[in-house]
């Protein structure tokens, strides 16, 4: 009883303290641009949508996407992403998923990923077979491999992720899988196809897409193309990297995100002509997503895909990140299927937040700052 209740107190702090870092991030983005004011028939238009749910609506969110050039009243209000998402993947379900070993071990034979070496979970290492091996050991089968290593738990926008050739000193590799505190997943090097490298050939090149499962169909509802820096490893935002738009449908927009999310422009012009309208290989990388979905994540609603594509032109996962959807700085995450998010979480959203957490004012209001 007590350790129930517990945990109840933990998610709820973990999700309050999500909200502040989310509010604080965006209230730093909008500080560094030009005050920006959503006119009446735009705030109408919010509220037609949201105002459904019959929660606060801060439309700050609004504010910072008309800042960077345009206005979609679907993208979620902060902070109501974090409040829908629990029910569209339950937080029971999402604490286990979200470890990227526990995740790489289950289904390394189901989806295609990069091999992985060494996968250890709360200090217990596995090789490549899932056969459990000492830390010893682990540190002898990477010191002759080259490999991409990563926390697997507490990620975030790249932070840990480290290339490591071969042969670097045992005593070095040792060091610095203890920094990873019993929890990380060495593979191996991803070989990405040339049409992926040409954006940035040192980083693993991604797109996000974003399914949704729910009446029984399955289908991509956002979208984006991610590619590192100059001389990056990764492709996450928060690293430096770059967001490219990319529709539902597969059409790559000519907007990109930059500088963690402050800097908003155009598409680099040669990347521009070199990859069209359509972009390379989203029809099979999402026809992947939405079949690995339905085959092995019914207890997941929504589901973000980080999908590479390998030199065979074949989509390859990277990640599954369970507690993200990540496409909100580009297009609004649940695109054309929207008012079927709203109309499947209205009823359990009342009755979670009034059953569970009495505290929260459920009454419709509105504020907007400026």
């Amino acid at each position: 009883m007590l350790w129930d209740i517990f945990c109840s107190w933990r998610r709820k702090l973990n999700r309050k303290m999500a909200h502040r870092r989310e509010n604080a991030e965006y209230r730093a983005i909008l500080a560094k641009m030009p005050p920006v004011t959503l006119t009446e028939d735009e705030k109408s238009e919010v509220l037609s949508i949201w105002g459904q749910l019959g929660l606060k609506i801060n439309m700050d969110v609004h504010r910072m996407m008309k800042a960077w050039g345009y206005f979609d009243a679907r993208v979620v209000p902060f902070p109501m992403q974090a409040l829908i998402h629990p029910i569209l993947v339950s937080d029971e379900y999402l604490k286990v998923m979200s470890h990227k070993s526990l995740v790489a071990r289950l289904y390394a034979d189901k989806i295609r990923m990069p091999r992985t070496f060494v996968s250890c979970i709360d200090a217990v290492c596995y090789d490549s077979n899932g056969e459990h091996i000492s830390f010893d050991d682990a540190v002898g089968i990477l010191h002759g491999n080259d490999f991409f290593i990563k926390p697997s738990i507490g990620t975030y926008g790249g932070a840990g992720v480290h290339k490591v050739s071969a042969g670097l000193p045992k005593n070095e590799i040792a060091d610095m899988l203890k920094g990873y505190r019993g929890n990380f997943l060495a593979s191996e090097i991803f070989r990405q196809h040339p049409k992926m490298a040409f954006a940035n050939p040192t980083s693993v090149n991604t797109m996000r897409l974003n399914t949704l499962w729910l009446n029984g169909r399955v289908s991509v509802v956002s979208a984006m193309f991610r590619y590192g820096a100059k001389g990056a490893i990764v492709d996450n935002l928060g690293s430096g990297g770059i967001t490219a738009t990319v529709t539902e449908n597969g059409d790559l927009l000519p907007t990109v995100i930059f500088d963690k999310g402050y800097g908003f422009g155009e598409m680099d012009s040669k990347l521009r002509e070199y990859y069209g309208t359509k972009f390379t290989f989203f029809d099979v990388a999402a026809e992947y997503a939405c079949k690995m979905h339905e085959r092995h994540f019914a207890l997941a609603k929504t589901l973000p895909w980080d999908i590479a594509i390998d030199e065979e032109g074949r989509p390859v996962v990277i990640e599954i990140n369970f507690g993200d959807t990540g496409t909100m700085f580009c297009e609004p995450v649940f695109g054309s299927r929207t008012q079927e998010v709203i109309d499947f979480v209205k009823p359990r959203l009342h009755w979670l937040y009034t059953k569970h957490r009495p505290e929260l004012n459920l009454e419709y209001s509105i504020y907007d700052k400026k």
